[in-house]
């Protein structure tokens, strides 16, 4: 259910503006790859048998629409020539974002395995992941400072590579890339990086201290931390530099606080929300951020160096 944050978004975030409107025959990728390159940020996806493309920048609506006429006009062929280039215009992205394709590609990579502890399946990798080994305690509550002390520090952030469903892990990863794509886009990997480790490690840290159960997982405590962050920075920085709608900010607090309530777990028996780690992770996000605007010139000189 912490993946409900993802459709959130989804459905809330009334900044991106519709500017095509084309058959699914249509190959967008060339020119998406094109947009790209020019840093304009946008979404494609199907509906109602339909293609759609949207902007997040509607000031960037004339180029777009300009650019797509001409490229109407270009020869299937050309189009198709275009398109070899995908390749190395997905390498540049991953270049530019190093710190979150690789986060992205290890909750990918590890999800197969974690998926099978949903059913009550524990995979060797699922007991590496956890935040302490069942197999080595049984049923025992470990002390929170057996769990520092294991010598496995490892496991105070692997937790949330864990998700349960492929719900779960898509509306999850739909928030970290929204939201880490602005962060390390405006502030570089070494803050997208540190950024998810204390987020991470702290709201696992303080979900187990709350509930003493290792059977939990997911990246929406990453994702509140991501929230927290950014909320902090927009309010410093005005929404033209961090274009994140009031009304998207405001519709992820406001489910936060409706977990919180305990009612989805009321009509929903299987549901289990971890909401101490939401609330630390956000909390985490908003102090790293005031954290940051302290030492951003010390951070900016050392990086020069």
């Amino acid at each position: 259910m912490s993946g409900l944050i993802g459709l959130i978004l989804l459905l809330t975030d009334l900044s991106f503006m519709r500017i095509i409107d084309t058959s699914l025959d249509t190959n967008l990728a060339s020119f998406s790859a094109w947009l790209w390159s020019q840093k304009i940020e946008h979404r494609i996806f199907e509906e109602r048998g339909r293609q759609v493309l949207e902007l997040s920048d509607s000031a960037n609506a004339s180029i777009a629409v300009a650019a797509y006429v001409k490229w109407k006009k270009t020869s299937p062929l050309d189009r198709g020539r275009a398109n070899l280039f995908q390749f190395t215009a997905w390498f540049r992205h991953v270049r530019r974002m190093p710190a979150l394709s690789i986060l992205v590609f290890i909750t990918l990579f590890v999800f197969p395995f974690t998926l099978p502890l949903a059913g009550g399946h524990l995979t060797r990798l699922c007991s590496l992941l956890l935040i302490f080994d069942p197999v080595n305690y049984g049923d025992k509550i470990v002390p929170l400072v057996d769990v520092v002390m294991q010598k496995e520090l490892w496991r105070l952030i692997t937790p949330v590579f864990i998700h349960f469903n492929i719900m779960h892990l898509m509306f999850n990863l739909t928030v970290i890339i929204y939201f880490g794509r602005l962060i390390e886009k405006r502030e570089g990997s070494a803050v997208l990086f540190f950024l998810f480790m204390f987020a991470s490690g702290i709201s696992n840290f303080a979900q187990y201290a709350v509930s003493a159960n290792p059977f939990f997982g997911g990246l929406s405590g990453v994702a509140y931390g991501f929230l927290g962050f950014v909320i902090v920075m927009r309010f410093v920085r005005g929404s033209s530099t961090w274009p994140v709608t009031a009304g998207l900010i405001n519709s992820l607090l406001f489910f936060l606080v409706l977990f919180t309530t305990g009612i989805i777990e009321l009509f929903f028996d299987n549901i289990r929300i971890a909401n101490t780690a939401h609330w630390t992770g956000l909390v985490t996000g908003l102090i790293f951020s005031l954290f940051f605007l302290g030492h951003k010139k010390k951070f900016s000189v050392r990086r020069n160096n």
